[in-house]
């Protein structure tokens, strides 16, 4: 093996490791809500259980998880007792997973649930102007009326 090959393969490695990172953090701050007063702490949630589509994100990305966690024993460890059964489940819960978010867009694509584009969707970041507060107050309200400026 040669010196760039030996340095793209470490490099592979530490994007396996670090794609680990994202992953966990989605399954914790999914799973889990804030607690009133307090800054950092977070109590287990439900939230997640209650639609077909929440339930189909928190299984598949633990089972991501479980597939770099699986890259990963298999870097730093090589060859260990039962590994090759421990690749077939992970990669079967992977392939699960894939079919189930498929299903689950058809029944919701097919039960009228999913929401029209123009209409009803919400961006995940809204990247327009914040409008002032004062702009949207209706010109005559009814401080003005008053004599309240």
């Amino acid at each position: 093996m040669s010196a760039i090959d030996n340095l793209f393969t470490i490099a592979a490695n530490i994007v396996a490791a670090t794609a680990l990172i994202p992953l966990l953090l989605f399954v914790y701050y999914y799973g889990t809500r804030p607690i009133p007063g307090h800054k950092y702490r977070r109590r287990y949630s439900t939230m997640w259980r209650l639609t077909a589509i929440g339930r189909t994100l928190m299984y598949q990305k633990i089972a991501w998880v479980g597939f770099i966690v699986f890259i990963l024993i298999q870097i730093f460890a090589g060859q260990y007792f039962g590994r090759e059964e421990l690749r077939l489940v992970i990669y079967g819960a992977l392939v699960f997973f894939f079919w189930r978010l498929f299903y689950t867009l058809r029944i919701t694509q097919k039960s009228g649930h999913t929401p029209d584009p123009d209409t009803e969707s919400t961006p995940i970041v809204d990247l327009r102007p914040a409008k002032d507060p004062k702009e949207s107050e209706p010109k005559g309200s009814a401080d003005q009326e008053k004599g309240i400026d």
